[in-house]
């Protein structure tokens, strides 16, 4: 793994709750995001830019997300993602194979799966109990798009 600007260093168990994302990349186009603690917005641009470098390049990426289970986003943080997302659905949709979202949680699992049935999105999310299994999906979506 290539790390990034916001990389993580040391201890992989740790999460580093003095940066909001922990990120890391793969040259195959695989983001890899530990969400530590609710991001400023200045942290959040600087992610954004990240994914925004990947639609300037014209390549695909597929994304993990692995949040911190104290991680609560507050509307204000809901509403910015929002609206970036929304400004860049086009962009997003044609560059993004997949985003896998990690959560203990079965039932949270569950109800974040039938409500990513009404996505507007081209790309699947897929919830999914552990890091292992989010990236696995995530490489075969990769794959998948290349043939």
């Amino acid at each position: 793994m290539r790390p990034m600007e916001a990389a993580r260093s040391g201890d992989d168990t740790q999460p580093q709750l003095d940066r909001a994302y922990d990120v890391s990349t793969t040259d195959s186009g695989l983001i890899s995001i530990r969400w530590n603690r609710t991001a400023s917005e200045e942290e959040s641009k600087t992610l954004m830019s990240l994914i925004e470098a990947y639609w300037a390049q014209d390549r695909d990426y597929a994304v993990t997300i692995v949040p911190h289970p104290a991680v609560d986003t507050d509307a204000r943080h809901r509403r910015f993602w929002g609206e970036w997302h929304e400004r860049n659905r086009a962009r997003i949709n044609r560059h993004c194979r997949g985003v896998a979202i990690v959560s203990e949680s079965a039932l949270m699992r569950a109800l974040m799966t039938v409500m990513s049935w009404f996505s507007k999105d081209a790309y699947p999310v897929k919830f999914v109990a552990s890091e292992a299994e989010a990236r696995a999906w995530a490489f075969q979506r990769l794959i998948e798009r290349a043939r």
